[in-house]
């Protein structure tokens, strides 16, 4: 794709962005980095570019990484945002994912015209060319317990999960149904289940799955519709957004899940794919919001 025609499809994509719906007023107004308890307490954190894109926060909660339209990476310290820095990578760069201890980046480039995935270095040192596996859409989650990485395939509009080893170099899909998008799959804390979306019963709803996967999974743990989920980083709640509202189930055991509770988090930027913000490991969320200067 090139880079006129991501923008393009960046730009109409925004139009609907705002925890579901922005209004041409609000695409205006400055966005903001920001960390919202589960209270809905706001602390800004500093005034995010216009395109900022994809946030992930480190394992240690002080850095974040965020792609922009103009196809590059960008790293900043999570306290002073204004700080941020480019992060060597390959041209047309998206979907940033880091790895255990922070030490690399993955992401999705297309430099012979086909999206692969791909990793850097966060020290700034020589950018790897070959790709880590050629046809992926977009990392997703990684996993220390396994080495390895979650990332969705796109097939017309049929998105799929698999799960990629970096000591065995191959990969293996995760859930996979034909007609139907499987994506949004992080791994849980211990690395024995991945949650994940999918719309095979005509509505997006959240499940999870052990992994490696046996006979009794996937499990549907919403029945009211769910998007994006994210673990807690103890593993005893699984958080989704649904509409313009974030939800938590408390995780009773491997194999019950509580009833969806609402919490008080409204107005942050969410689009209609991919996650826009992150969870540190206090509690606390990295979102995107809209406010005055």
């Amino acid at each position: 794709m090139t880079r006129p025609a991501r923008w393009a499809i960046a730009t109409l994509a925004v139009a609907a962005m705002v925890a579901g719906v922005a209004t041409l007023t609000q695409l205006g107004r400055p966005r903001w980095f920001a960390l919202i308890d589960r209270t809905g307490q706001v602390e800004r954190l500093g005034e995010a570019p216009r395109s900022a894109f994809a946030l992930r926060v480190s394992p240690d909660g002080t850095r974040l990484v965020y792609d922009q339209w103009d196809g590059t990476l960008w790293i900043a310290p999570l306290r002073n945002v204004s700080e941020a820095r480019p992060l060597a990578a390959l041209p047309d760069a998206q979907f940033p994912l880091w790895d255990g201890d922070a030490t690399r980046v993955f992401y999705i480039a297309a430099p012979d015209d086909e999206q692969a995935l791909f990793f850097t270095p966060t020290d700034g040192s020589s950018v790897p060319r070959d790709p880590l596996r050629e046809k992926a859409r977009a990392p997703e989650s990684w996993s220390t317990v396994h080495d390895g990485l979650t990332f969705i395939t796109l097939t017309d509009d049929d998105y799929d999960v698999w799960f990629y080893s970096m000591a065995d170099r191959r990969a293996v899909p995760v859930a996979a149904l034909p007609g139907s998008a499987q994506l949004g799959s992080p791994f849980s804390p211990d690395g024995r289940w991945i949650a994940y979306e999918s719309d095979h019963t005509g509505n997006f709803e959240i499940y999870v799955t052990s992994f490696p996967a046996t006979p009794s999974s996937p499990r549907q743990v919403t029945r009211g519709g769910g998007r994006r989920p994210q673990w807690s980083h103890d593993g005893r709640e699984l958080f989704f957004d649904n509409g313009d509202r974030v939800f938590v189930l408390d995780v009773m055991s491997t194999a019950s899940f509580g009833t969806p509770k609402v919490l008080p988090i409204t107005g942050f930027v969410q689009g209609d794919a991919r996650r826009q913000y992150d969870l540190l490991p206090d509690g606390r969320f990295l979102m995107l919001v809209y406010g005055a200067r």
